[in-house]
Protein backbone atom coordinates (compact mmCIF):
# COMPACT_ATOMS: atom_id res chain seq x y z
CA UNK A 1 0.00 0.00 0.00
CA UNK A 2 2.63 2.32 0.78
CA UNK A 3 4.42 1.59 -3.23
CA UNK A 4 1.00 1.95 -4.29
CA UNK A 5 0.11 5.33 -2.34
CA UNK A 6 4.03 6.58 -3.52
CA UNK A 7 4.32 7.78 0.55
CA UNK A 8 8.14 8.85 -0.38
CA UNK A 9 7.26 11.74 -3.07
CA UNK A 10 4.36 12.78 -0.36
CA UNK A 11 6.59 13.73 2.14
CA UNK A 12 8.84 15.86 0.31
CA UNK A 13 5.81 17.73 -1.41
CA UNK A 14 4.53 17.66 1.90
CA UNK A 15 7.76 19.01 3.51
CA UNK A 16 8.18 21.55 0.65
CA UNK A 17 4.87 22.74 1.19
CA UNK A 18 5.33 23.07 5.00
CA UNK A 19 8.63 25.31 4.48
CA UNK A 20 7.34 27.36 1.73
CA UNK A 21 3.76 27.91 3.13
CA UNK A 22 3.63 26.78 6.48
CA UNK A 23 0.94 23.95 6.19
CA UNK A 24 -0.11 21.33 4.00
CA UNK A 25 -3.46 19.66 3.80
CA UNK A 26 -3.44 16.08 2.76
CA UNK A 27 -6.15 13.56 1.47
CA UNK A 28 -6.20 10.31 1.34
CA UNK A 29 -8.85 8.54 -0.41
CA UNK A 30 -10.15 5.57 0.67
CA UNK A 31 -10.87 2.33 -1.93
CA UNK A 32 -13.72 0.23 -0.08
CA UNK A 33 -13.46 -2.63 -2.42
CA UNK A 34 -9.76 -3.16 -1.38
CA UNK A 35 -9.90 -2.07 1.54
CA UNK A 36 -7.00 0.23 1.94
CA UNK A 37 -6.14 4.15 0.74
CA UNK A 38 -4.93 3.81 -3.08
CA UNK A 39 -4.53 7.32 -3.33
CA UNK A 40 -3.04 10.61 -1.23
CA UNK A 41 -2.98 13.94 -2.86
CA UNK A 42 -2.01 17.67 -1.22
CA UNK A 43 -5.33 20.09 -1.15
CA UNK A 44 -4.37 23.25 -2.41
CA UNK A 45 -4.55 25.90 0.86
CA UNK A 46 -6.07 28.97 -1.44
CA UNK A 47 -9.48 26.68 -1.77
CA UNK A 48 -9.07 25.06 2.09
CA UNK A 49 -12.29 26.31 4.22
CA UNK A 50 -11.87 25.15 8.22
CA UNK A 51 -14.67 25.40 10.22
CA UNK A 52 -13.16 24.66 14.24
CA UNK A 53 -14.37 25.70 17.48
CA UNK A 54 -11.93 25.20 20.43
CA UNK A 55 -14.37 25.36 23.09
CA UNK A 56 -16.17 22.62 21.76
CA UNK A 57 -15.37 19.14 23.04
CA UNK A 58 -15.67 17.28 19.87
CA UNK A 59 -12.51 19.23 18.70
CA UNK A 60 -12.92 18.08 15.01
CA UNK A 61 -11.15 19.42 12.35
CA UNK A 62 -13.88 20.42 10.03
CA UNK A 63 -12.40 21.31 6.03
CA UNK A 64 -14.77 22.41 3.13
CA UNK A 65 -13.27 22.82 -0.22
CA UNK A 66 -14.19 25.59 -2.55
CA UNK A 67 -14.41 24.36 -6.15
CA UNK A 68 -11.88 25.83 -8.57
CA UNK A 69 -12.84 27.53 -12.14
CA UNK A 70 -10.94 24.46 -13.61
CA UNK A 71 -13.51 22.06 -11.83
CA UNK A 72 -16.67 24.06 -12.41
CA UNK A 73 -15.48 23.80 -16.24
CA UNK A 74 -15.65 20.23 -15.84
CA UNK A 75 -18.79 19.80 -14.54
CA UNK A 76 -20.66 22.20 -16.42
CA UNK A 77 -18.89 21.20 -19.64
CA UNK A 78 -20.71 19.13 -22.43
CA UNK A 79 -16.92 17.89 -23.92
CA UNK A 80 -16.35 14.47 -24.15
CA UNK A 81 -12.94 14.91 -22.39
CA UNK A 82 -14.70 16.52 -19.57
CA UNK A 83 -17.19 14.18 -19.45
CA UNK A 84 -14.52 11.21 -19.33
CA UNK A 85 -12.79 13.33 -16.07
CA UNK A 86 -16.08 13.46 -14.77
CA UNK A 87 -16.64 9.94 -13.99
CA UNK A 88 -13.73 9.91 -11.91
CA UNK A 89 -15.46 12.45 -9.73
CA UNK A 90 -16.88 12.04 -6.51
CA UNK A 91 -20.80 12.52 -6.77
CA UNK A 92 -20.58 14.58 -3.49
CA UNK A 93 -18.41 16.89 -5.53
CA UNK A 94 -20.64 16.90 -8.45
CA UNK A 95 -23.54 17.77 -6.15
CA UNK A 96 -21.75 20.70 -4.17
CA UNK A 97 -20.59 22.20 -7.81
CA UNK A 98 -24.03 22.11 -8.98
CA UNK A 99 -25.51 23.40 -6.15
CA UNK A 100 -23.07 26.14 -5.58
CA UNK A 101 -21.97 25.48 -2.37
CA UNK A 102 -18.13 24.38 -1.07
CA UNK A 103 -17.43 20.41 -1.44
CA UNK A 104 -17.54 19.27 2.42
CA UNK A 105 -14.78 16.55 3.24
CA UNK A 106 -14.55 13.54 5.51
CA UNK A 107 -12.44 14.32 8.76
CA UNK A 108 -11.41 10.54 8.53
CA UNK A 109 -9.77 11.51 5.00
CA UNK A 110 -8.07 14.90 5.44
CA UNK A 111 -5.18 16.03 8.27
CA UNK A 112 -3.46 19.60 8.80
CA UNK A 113 0.02 19.37 9.38
CA UNK A 114 0.94 23.22 10.25
CA UNK A 115 2.65 25.27 11.73
CA UNK A 116 1.34 27.77 13.63
CA UNK A 117 2.73 30.37 15.79
CA UNK A 118 -0.01 29.47 18.31
CA UNK A 119 -2.32 26.74 19.43
CA UNK A 120 -5.62 28.30 18.77
CA UNK A 121 -4.42 30.12 15.23
CA UNK A 122 -6.44 28.08 12.55
CA UNK A 123 -3.82 28.38 9.75
CA UNK A 124 -0.34 27.83 9.88
CA UNK A 125 2.32 30.24 9.12
CA UNK A 126 5.32 30.80 6.59
CA UNK A 127 8.51 31.03 8.08
CA UNK A 128 9.55 33.16 5.20
CA UNK A 129 7.30 35.68 6.73
CA UNK A 130 9.57 36.08 9.31
CA UNK A 131 12.04 37.41 6.78
CA UNK A 132 9.09 38.83 4.44
CA UNK A 133 10.64 43.10 4.72
CA UNK A 134 14.05 41.90 4.36
CA UNK A 135 13.32 40.31 1.09
CA UNK A 136 11.39 43.31 -0.35
CA UNK A 137 14.19 45.77 0.54
CA UNK A 138 16.72 43.05 -1.22
CA UNK A 139 14.55 42.90 -4.38
CA UNK A 140 14.18 46.47 -4.20
CA UNK A 141 18.34 47.02 -4.23
CA UNK A 142 18.26 44.25 -7.56
CA UNK A 143 15.81 46.69 -9.08
CA UNK A 144 18.18 49.27 -8.78
CA UNK A 145 21.19 47.38 -9.96
CA UNK A 146 18.53 46.70 -12.66
CA UNK A 147 18.11 50.03 -13.95
CA UNK A 148 21.93 50.82 -13.51
CA UNK A 149 23.47 48.42 -15.91
CA UNK A 150 20.46 49.72 -18.14
CA UNK A 151 22.03 53.15 -18.18
CA UNK A 152 25.28 51.85 -18.18
CA UNK A 153 25.10 50.29 -22.02
CA UNK A 154 26.90 53.00 -23.54
CA UNK A 155 28.11 56.65 -21.79
CA UNK A 156 26.22 59.68 -22.27
CA UNK A 157 26.83 61.98 -25.09
CA UNK A 158 26.64 65.98 -24.17
CA UNK A 159 27.27 67.92 -27.27
CA UNK A 160 27.67 71.76 -26.88
CA UNK A 161 27.16 73.99 -29.53
CA UNK A 162 28.49 77.58 -29.42
CA UNK A 163 30.85 80.34 -27.90
CA UNK A 164 29.23 82.66 -25.58
CA UNK A 165 32.71 85.14 -25.20
CA UNK A 166 32.89 85.65 -29.23
CA UNK A 167 28.87 85.75 -29.37
CA UNK A 168 28.64 82.71 -31.46
CA UNK A 169 24.97 81.21 -30.43
CA UNK A 170 23.27 78.64 -32.52
CA UNK A 171 19.32 78.88 -33.00
CA UNK A 172 16.55 75.99 -32.72
CA UNK A 173 17.13 75.35 -36.52
CA UNK A 174 20.65 75.30 -36.18
CA UNK A 175 20.33 72.13 -33.60
CA UNK A 176 17.79 70.61 -35.30
CA UNK A 177 19.86 70.35 -38.46
CA UNK A 178 22.69 69.13 -36.37
CA UNK A 179 20.99 66.26 -34.08
CA UNK A 180 19.20 65.34 -38.01
CA UNK A 181 23.33 65.02 -38.66
CA UNK A 182 24.24 62.84 -35.69
CA UNK A 183 20.77 60.35 -36.31
CA UNK A 184 22.70 59.93 -39.77
CA UNK A 185 26.12 58.97 -38.25
CA UNK A 186 24.91 56.66 -35.79
CA UNK A 187 25.56 53.53 -38.09
CA UNK A 188 28.42 54.67 -39.86
CA UNK A 189 31.98 54.11 -38.11
CA UNK A 190 33.51 56.37 -41.05
CA UNK A 191 31.06 59.05 -40.57
CA UNK A 192 33.13 62.08 -40.46
CA UNK A 193 31.78 65.88 -38.65
CA UNK A 194 33.59 68.48 -40.15
CA UNK A 195 32.26 71.91 -38.40
CA UNK A 196 33.74 75.31 -36.39
CA UNK A 197 35.28 75.45 -33.15
CA UNK A 198 31.96 75.93 -31.47
CA UNK A 199 31.42 72.07 -31.16
CA UNK A 200 32.62 70.39 -28.26
CA UNK A 201 31.59 66.68 -27.46
CA UNK A 202 31.50 65.54 -23.32
CA UNK A 203 31.11 61.51 -22.30
CA UNK A 204 29.10 61.07 -19.15
CA UNK A 205 30.19 57.64 -17.48
CA UNK A 206 29.32 55.84 -14.06
CA UNK A 207 32.41 55.63 -12.86
CA UNK A 208 32.49 56.15 -9.00
CA UNK A 209 28.49 56.94 -9.32
CA UNK A 210 27.11 53.88 -8.89
CA UNK A 211 25.46 52.78 -5.43
CA UNK A 212 27.01 50.09 -3.87
CA UNK A 213 24.57 47.92 -3.01
CA UNK A 214 26.86 45.18 -1.78
CA UNK A 215 27.43 45.72 2.14
CA UNK A 216 23.70 45.92 1.68
CA UNK A 217 22.76 42.80 0.29
CA UNK A 218 25.64 41.18 2.55
CA UNK A 219 23.65 42.39 5.51
CA UNK A 220 20.24 41.30 3.95
CA UNK A 221 21.67 37.94 3.23
CA UNK A 222 22.51 37.15 6.97
CA UNK A 223 19.47 38.90 8.12
CA UNK A 224 17.12 36.30 6.27
CA UNK A 225 19.65 33.45 6.89
CA UNK A 226 19.27 34.18 10.49
CA UNK A 227 15.56 34.21 10.38
CA UNK A 228 15.50 30.61 8.39
CA UNK A 229 17.44 29.00 11.09
CA UNK A 230 20.72 28.32 9.28
CA UNK A 231 24.05 30.04 8.38
CA UNK A 232 26.78 29.68 5.25
CA UNK A 233 28.13 26.89 6.79
CA UNK A 234 25.17 24.58 5.33
CA UNK A 235 24.76 26.63 2.45
CA UNK A 236 27.93 27.30 1.55
CA UNK A 237 30.62 25.34 3.50
CA UNK A 238 31.30 28.61 4.45
CA UNK A 239 32.23 30.03 8.01
CA UNK A 240 34.20 28.89 11.26
CA UNK A 241 34.31 25.58 11.82
CA UNK A 242 32.91 22.51 14.25
CA UNK A 243 33.51 25.01 17.12
CA UNK A 244 31.18 25.36 20.29
CA UNK A 245 29.12 28.47 18.18
CA UNK A 246 28.66 27.00 15.01
CA UNK A 247 27.85 23.46 16.95
CA UNK A 248 25.15 24.60 18.99
CA UNK A 249 23.51 26.29 15.77
CA UNK A 250 24.05 23.16 13.40
CA UNK A 251 22.29 21.17 17.17
CA UNK A 252 19.16 23.79 17.25
CA UNK A 253 18.81 23.52 13.49
CA UNK A 254 18.58 19.78 13.28
CA UNK A 255 16.03 20.01 16.65
CA UNK A 256 13.50 21.63 14.04
CA UNK A 257 13.89 19.67 11.52
CA UNK A 258 13.02 16.22 13.89
CA UNK A 259 10.12 17.90 15.21
CA UNK A 260 8.78 18.49 11.44
CA UNK A 261 9.71 14.72 10.82
CA UNK A 262 7.98 13.76 14.10
CA UNK A 263 4.63 15.52 12.61
CA UNK A 264 5.15 13.43 9.33
CA UNK A 265 5.35 10.02 11.25
CA UNK A 266 2.54 10.85 13.24
CA UNK A 267 -0.12 12.02 10.34
CA UNK A 268 1.16 8.04 8.65
CA UNK A 269 1.15 6.30 12.00
CA UNK A 270 -2.82 7.65 13.04
CA UNK A 271 -4.22 8.27 9.68
CA UNK A 272 -2.63 5.43 7.27
CA UNK A 273 -1.49 2.79 9.20
CA UNK A 274 -3.51 2.11 12.25
CA UNK A 275 -7.03 2.87 10.26
CA UNK A 276 -5.49 0.24 7.37
CA UNK A 277 -4.67 -2.19 10.39
CA UNK A 278 -7.66 -1.99 11.92
CA UNK A 279 -10.04 -2.81 8.49
CA UNK A 280 -7.44 -6.06 7.80
CA UNK A 281 -7.56 -7.48 11.22
CA UNK A 282 -3.51 -6.86 11.50
CA UNK A 283 -3.19 -7.76 15.36
CA UNK A 284 -0.74 -9.32 17.40
CA UNK A 285 0.28 -10.70 21.14
CA UNK A 286 2.35 -8.12 23.13
CA UNK A 287 5.00 -9.30 25.18
CA UNK A 288 2.24 -8.74 28.28
CA UNK A 289 0.13 -11.00 26.26
CA UNK A 290 -2.18 -7.94 24.84
CA UNK A 291 -3.20 -7.58 21.55
CA UNK A 292 -1.53 -4.57 19.58
CA UNK A 293 -1.49 -3.54 15.87
CA UNK A 294 1.01 -4.73 13.50
CA UNK A 295 2.22 -0.70 12.73
CA UNK A 296 5.66 -0.50 10.75
CA UNK A 297 8.05 1.80 11.36
CA UNK A 298 9.01 4.94 9.30
CA UNK A 299 13.24 4.71 8.78
CA UNK A 300 15.02 7.47 7.53
CA UNK A 301 17.71 6.93 5.20
CA UNK A 302 19.62 10.27 5.88
CA UNK A 303 21.33 10.71 9.02
CA UNK A 304 19.73 13.65 11.01
CA UNK A 305 22.68 14.18 12.87
CA UNK A 306 24.12 16.78 10.96
CA UNK A 307 27.53 17.29 13.12
CA UNK A 308 29.69 14.26 13.90
CA UNK A 309 31.76 13.96 16.83
CA UNK A 310 34.35 11.90 16.26
CA UNK A 311 36.22 12.65 19.85
CA UNK A 312 33.22 11.74 21.62
CA UNK A 313 32.64 8.38 19.74
CA UNK A 314 35.97 7.69 20.48
CA UNK A 315 35.74 8.35 23.93
CA UNK A 316 32.34 6.22 24.50
CA UNK A 317 34.23 3.19 22.78
CA UNK A 318 36.91 3.28 25.18
CA UNK A 319 34.97 3.34 27.96
CA UNK A 320 32.25 0.40 27.00
CA UNK A 321 34.88 -2.79 27.60
CA UNK A 322 35.35 -1.54 30.93
CA UNK A 323 31.43 -1.06 31.79
CA UNK A 324 31.96 3.18 31.66
CA UNK A 325 29.00 3.45 29.69
CA UNK A 326 25.89 1.42 28.61
CA UNK A 327 25.15 -0.42 25.28
CA UNK A 328 22.28 1.35 24.64
CA UNK A 329 24.40 4.87 24.76
CA UNK A 330 27.16 3.54 22.72
CA UNK A 331 24.30 2.83 20.09
CA UNK A 332 23.00 6.26 20.22
CA UNK A 333 26.24 7.64 19.20
CA UNK A 334 26.92 5.85 16.62
CA UNK A 335 23.23 6.53 15.61
CA UNK A 336 22.66 2.50 15.58
CA UNK A 337 19.20 1.10 17.26
CA UNK A 338 20.19 -0.43 19.67
CA UNK A 339 16.91 -3.24 19.88
CA UNK A 340 17.93 -3.85 15.96
CA UNK A 341 22.08 -4.62 16.43
CA UNK A 342 21.05 -6.90 19.67
CA UNK A 343 18.46 -9.12 17.30
CA UNK A 344 20.99 -9.14 14.56
CA UNK A 345 23.68 -10.14 17.54
CA UNK A 346 21.26 -13.00 17.87
CA UNK A 347 20.55 -13.95 14.46
CA UNK A 348 24.58 -14.04 13.93
CA UNK A 349 25.59 -16.47 17.05
CA UNK A 350 25.94 -19.81 16.07
CA UNK A 351 26.68 -18.77 12.24
CA UNK A 352 29.00 -18.80 9.71
CA UNK A 353 30.11 -15.24 10.79
CA UNK A 354 29.94 -16.07 14.62
CA UNK A 355 34.06 -15.29 15.99
CA UNK A 356 33.99 -18.57 17.76
CA UNK A 357 32.37 -20.82 15.03
CA UNK A 358 35.23 -19.69 12.51
CA UNK A 359 37.55 -20.34 15.57
CA UNK A 360 36.13 -23.57 15.74
CA UNK A 361 37.01 -24.47 12.05
CA UNK A 362 40.18 -23.87 12.14
CA UNK A 363 40.76 -25.79 14.43
CA UNK A 364 38.90 -28.88 13.05
CA UNK A 365 40.72 -28.35 9.74
CA UNK A 366 44.19 -28.35 11.68
CA UNK A 367 42.84 -31.92 13.27
CA UNK A 368 42.05 -33.13 9.61
CA UNK A 369 45.14 -32.46 8.67
CA UNK A 370 46.97 -34.05 11.94
CA UNK A 371 45.33 -36.74 10.76
CA UNK A 372 46.01 -36.96 7.31
CA UNK A 373 49.57 -36.84 7.57
CA UNK A 374 49.70 -40.05 9.72
CA UNK A 375 49.30 -38.75 13.58
CA UNK A 376 52.81 -37.03 13.26
CA UNK A 377 51.65 -34.26 10.74
CA UNK A 378 53.65 -32.34 8.92
CA UNK A 379 55.97 -29.73 10.25
CA UNK A 380 54.77 -26.15 10.83
CA UNK A 381 51.12 -27.68 10.37
CA UNK A 382 49.66 -29.86 13.08
CA UNK A 383 50.93 -27.70 16.04
CA UNK A 384 48.39 -25.02 16.27
CA UNK A 385 51.40 -23.56 18.97
CA UNK A 386 54.07 -24.15 16.69
CA UNK A 387 54.65 -21.32 13.85
CA UNK A 388 54.40 -22.45 10.29
CA UNK A 389 57.45 -22.37 8.32
CA UNK A 390 58.30 -22.02 4.95
CA UNK A 391 58.11 -24.98 2.24
CA UNK A 392 61.15 -24.85 0.45
CA UNK A 393 61.54 -25.89 -2.61
CA UNK A 394 63.72 -28.40 -3.92
CA UNK A 395 66.78 -28.01 -5.58
CA UNK A 396 67.28 -28.88 -8.81
CA UNK A 397 70.40 -29.32 -11.40
CA UNK A 398 71.66 -25.95 -12.71
CA UNK A 399 71.74 -26.55 -16.88
CA UNK A 400 74.86 -24.73 -17.98
CA UNK A 401 74.18 -22.96 -21.02
CA UNK A 402 76.27 -20.20 -22.81
CA UNK A 403 75.85 -16.60 -23.58
CA UNK A 404 75.06 -17.01 -26.57
CA UNK A 405 71.76 -19.77 -25.38
CA UNK A 406 70.93 -17.17 -22.83
CA UNK A 407 67.79 -14.88 -23.47
CA UNK A 408 65.60 -12.39 -21.96
CA UNK A 409 62.35 -13.99 -20.63
CA UNK A 410 59.35 -14.01 -22.34
CA UNK A 411 61.34 -13.86 -25.82
CA UNK A 412 59.88 -15.74 -28.47
CA UNK A 413 61.24 -19.45 -29.15
CA UNK A 414 62.60 -19.47 -25.34
CA UNK A 415 62.33 -23.03 -23.39
CA UNK A 416 61.37 -22.03 -20.16
CA UNK A 417 61.27 -26.20 -19.03
CA UNK A 418 64.61 -26.46 -17.04
CA UNK A 419 65.21 -24.04 -15.67
CA UNK A 420 63.59 -23.79 -12.26
CA UNK A 421 60.44 -25.92 -10.56
CA UNK A 422 57.61 -23.71 -9.10
CA UNK A 423 56.48 -24.79 -5.74
CA UNK A 424 52.84 -25.02 -7.17
CA UNK A 425 54.60 -27.74 -9.41
CA UNK A 426 55.81 -29.35 -6.45
CA UNK A 427 52.75 -30.03 -4.74
CA UNK A 428 51.19 -31.47 -7.85
CA UNK A 429 53.69 -34.09 -8.32
CA UNK A 430 51.70 -37.05 -8.39
CA UNK A 431 54.37 -38.76 -5.63
CA UNK A 432 53.74 -36.02 -3.29
CA UNK A 433 50.35 -36.19 -3.56
CA UNK A 434 49.89 -40.29 -3.08
CA UNK A 435 51.86 -39.50 0.15
CA UNK A 436 49.76 -36.63 1.39
CA UNK A 437 46.63 -36.85 0.52
CA UNK A 438 45.55 -33.75 2.45
CA UNK A 439 47.52 -31.75 0.50
CA UNK A 440 45.67 -31.79 -2.53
Amino acid sequence: MSDEIDVFNFLLSGSREYELIGEFYPFAHWNKSDNRFDKIIILNPDYVVINQAYLSYANELQVELEPDEDLKRIIHSNDYKDLELRQGLDPIILRSVEEGVNIPIDSFAVAQIARKGSPYDPRGKSIILRCMKTLLYDDKLVEAQFSQADNMITPRQIWKMGDPQNGYMPNDDDLDDFRALLKQSAHDPNFAIVTHYGLQLELVGFNGKILPIVPERQYNEERILTALYTNKAVLKGEGPGFSAGPQVAFQYLQGRYLSKRQKLEAYLKNKIFIPFAIANGFWKKSKTGEKELILPQVKWDQKLNLVEDQGKRQFLSQLYPQLGCSWETLMEVFDVDSDEELRRLQIQIGGITDPIQIEKRRTEVRSELMGASGGGGIKGIGDPSKPMKPLVTPSVPTIKSTPDQIKPPNTPGQKMSGLRTSRSSYFTNKSINEKHPGLE
